[in-house]
C-alpha cells in the first residue's frame, strides 16, 4: 500500500486530481475509502499545509467517520505549531472549529494559545 499511498497524496495535492480524491470521498463508502483516507490521514500535516491539498483535508471532515474526524482533529492538534503557519491550513482549522465536538474545538483552541 506504501506506494498507492504516495500516489494518494500527489493526487490529493494535485489541481485536477485532488477534485477525484474528493469526488471519491463524497461518492464512495466508509469502506470502500479506508485505504485511501488513511493515506490521507498519515500525511494530514503536510496536506494540511499545501494550497491544495488543505481542501481534501477539509473535505474529509466534513464527510468523514468519527474515528477519522476524531484523529484529523488530534494530528491538527499535535501539529498546530507547524500547521497554524501557513495560510491554506486556516481553511483546515477553520473547518475543524466550525463543525467539530465541543471538547475537539477546546483542544484545537488550547493548541492555537500555546
Amino acid at each position: 500500500l506504501s506506494a498507492r499511498e504516495g500516489l494518494v497524496v500527489q493526487a490529493a495535492k494535485h489541481r485536477y486530481a485532488c477534485r477525484v480524491v474528493q469526488h471519491t470521498l463524497s461518492k464512495c463508502s466508509a469502506s470502500q475509502t479506508a485505504g485511501l483516507v488513511e493515506a490521507l490521514l498519515r500525511d494530514a500535516t503536510a496536506l494540511a499545509s499545501h494550497t491544495i491539498g488543505h481542501y481534501v483535508l477539509e473535505q474529509l471532515f466534513e464527510l468523514g467517520t468519527e474515528e477519522q474526524r476524531y484523529r484529523l482533529v488530534r494530528n491538527v492538534e499535535r501539529n498546530m505549531h507547524s500547521i497554524g503557519l501557513s495560510t491554506p491550513s486556516g481553511g483546515v482549522i477553520r473547518t475543524v472549529l466550525g463543525s467539530a465536538a465541543p471538547e475537539d474545538k477546546i483542544w484545537i483552541a488550547r493548541a492555537v494559545l500555546q
